[in-house]
């Protein structure tokens, strides 16, 4: 009795998570000849569209749907990495511009000062370029910096998302380990032992998927 008692302790727990029930053999069903003509008959008319839709491909497993988002966070990572160094550079460039632009202005004054108008002049064209040059990089920093600020939010989705797929496996994992166990231990049942149960605890142990041992 100790012993039946313990089995339906662990099944109630099973039951508890709201495993599956295993279907138990099911029913077949026969066509007859009639019925085999109208169905032939039905293909024949279908639109396509049911086809194509019988065709589209299976939906993802858990475990595929982690592997794909994995790959999606590491080539996020890597453009973001890519795109952060590209604007590093730019700022180095638009540095350099800026020291470049500061000494001839001040060569461009001293010029002027000195009273050599035509080098003060030539100077000044300079000084302006540069200024441009410096302003286009400007617009091309703050264009990327925008981007790399799109591309990390999508990668903090991406990151969240992971780890939403890795807990699904996880629990996933525990469900069938569980429903594997919980298959062990309708094992153990006789078909004495099962028939001296009450009968809510027989009906449990069928939508589980016991069988009677004949």
């Amino acid at each position: 009795m100790l012993r039946i008692l313990a089995v339906i302790a662990a099944l109630g727990f099973a039951d508890a998570l709201k495993l599956p029930a295993t279907p138990v053999n099911p029913p077949t069903q026969a066509f007859g000849r009639r019925a085999a003509v109208v169905f032939g008959g039905s293909l024949l008319t279908a639109p396509l569209s049911a086809f194509a839709a019988a065709k589209k491909p299976a939906p993802k497993t858990l475990a595929e749907e982690e592997l794909a988002d994995e790959s999606a966070l590491e080539k996020e990572e890597s453009s973001i990495k890519s795109l952060e160094g590209e604007i590093n550079k730019e700022r180095a460039t638009r540095f350099s511009t800026e020291l470049k632009r500061k000494k001839l202005e001040e060569e461009r004054d001293d010029a002027f000062v000195s009273g050599d108008k035509a080098k003060a002049k030539e100077l000044a064209q300079q000084v302006v370029k540069l200024k441009e040059e410096e302003a286009k990089l400007s617009k091309q920093i703050i264009a990327m910096t925008a981007e790399d600020s799109k591309e990390v939010e999508a990668e903090k989705k991406l990151k969240v998302k992971v780890q939403k797929d890795k807990a699904a496996l996880d629990k996933e994992g525990d469900a069938e380990e569980i429903a594997e166990e919980s298959q062990e231990v309708l094992k153990l049942f006789t078909a004495e032992e099962f028939a001296a149960l009450p009968p809510q605890e027989q009906k449990k142990l069928k939508a589980q998927g016991y069988v009677a041992s004949k």
